[in-house]
């Protein structure tokens, strides 16, 4: 597809927007992304938070798994954002304490799992 822009447009600008207009996680366009989101909003997407104490803070390595933190499993990523955000920051003082949110339905949906290893 050939676009054709009005005289003076500089076309390393409209290029630097577009990427600039790209996901970063997914790598797909604001628009793309909007589209899958519509399509899933019906859709029960799980989440999974938890957290604990890490051996290294820029890792996820954590120190004992049996110790665990898991704060649940939440069915959209606001409520899971909201639950992942309050226990980040009520644990903002210890450094190596770290918290993620997990997408469920991402792995659950990846045909990847189900094969055997």
């Amino acid at each position: 597809m050939k676009l054709s822009f009005p005289c003076g447009v500089n076309i390393a600008l409209v290029e630097l927007l577009r990427r600039t207009m790209m996901c970063r996680t997914t790598n797909k366009t604001f628009l793309e992304r909007a589209k899958y989101l519509m399509s899933t909003r019906d859709k029960q997407l799980l989440h999974l938070v938890f957290g604990g104490h890490v051996k290294d803070p820029r890792g996820l390595e954590f120190d004992d798994p049996s110790k665990l933190d898991i704060v649940g499993i939440y069915p959209n990523n606001a409520e899971a954002l909201d639950a992942w955000r309050a226990k980040s920051h009520a644990n903002v003082d210890d450094a190596n304490v770290k918290y993620v949110l997990v997408h469920l339905h991402r792995l659950l949906e990846d045909p990847e799992h189900e094969k055997d290893d």
